[in-house]
């Protein structure tokens, strides 16, 4: 196989960065800045900033000599599309080998010396934690979150396609139908936004094209033939959870 994983990577996180950074350019100021409602540090504002500054710390690293890159490496807000699009496209061109890193050890600011290997591992997880991160704020926020992971991407680069057939079995719908089932202590419902998720992925297969069979039941060829199963089968989820199956919302 001659593809490039790490170039795939690389890909990868330079979409997830700019749809992270789209989910949030609707947000208002006071959005922004929110304190966030869990443990973690700094608001969607700072956490974005982070993430933007390190990239283009961590490319710096990469490929220059110390004396250059003592300077900070703080990116303004303002600039931050602009910064991850250039930094992307230089660990992209990394990737391709079009760049080499500066040296086979590189010296951090801090004194430590390290393989480029190591930086290339950083960066994809330092990413992936804030981007995550950001994703818990907006939902806090109840903004909406997009679908960033590997699959989404799959789907988008039509790397993931749906088989022509495909069988819902009996122990799922099960497992669907427990989700339906489950209440609070109040009396409100606990699992539906679980549901929900399920209930698209089977969507989402029906307008790819897919023939999906519930097990003991219809075959769904249709958006519309999938709509007449699921409000049929859990009708409650469109009069009382906010997120419904029709949309990515």
């Amino acid at each position: 196989m001659n593809e490039s994983f790490l170039l795939r990577l690389f890909e990868h996180n330079n979409w997830a960065n700019m749809q992270i950074l789209q989910a949030c350019s609707g947000l208002s100021d006071e959005q922004l800045d929110a304190e966030p409602q869990s443990a973690m540090k700094g608001s969607i504002r700072q956490t974005l900033t982070h993430l933007v500054s390190a990239q283009y710390s961590y490319l710096k690293t990469l490929t220059l000599p110390l004396e250059e890159r003592r300077g900070p490496t703080s990116v303004e807000f303002a600039d931050l599309q602009e910064s991850v699009i250039k930094s992307g496209a230089g660990l992209v061109a990394l990737a391709k080998g079009e760049m080499e890193p500066f040296s086979s050890r590189l010296q951090t600011r801090d004194g430590y010396l390290v393989d480029p290997w190591v930086l290339f591992v950083q960066i994809i997880n330092h990413a992936t934690e804030h981007r995550e991160q950001i994703k818990s704020m907006l939902t806090s926020l109840g903004a909406t979150n997009p679908d960033i992971d590997g699959w989404s991407y799959g789907e988008v680069t039509k790397a993931l396609v749906p088989g022509s057939t495909y069988t819902v079995p009996a122990e799922r719908l099960q497992e669907l139908d427990s989700l339906y089932a489950q209440r609070s202590e109040n009396g409100r419902p606990d699992e539906w936004g679980v549901l929900v998720e399920d209930l698209r992925v089977i969507r989402r297969a029906v307008e790819a094209g897919t023939v999906v069979t519930i097990e003991g039941g219809p075959a769904l060829r249709t958006w519309q033939e999938f709509y007449e199963w699921a409000h049929g089968r859990y009708h409650m989820l469109e009069d009382g959870y906010d997120k419904w199956i029709g949309n990515d919302e």
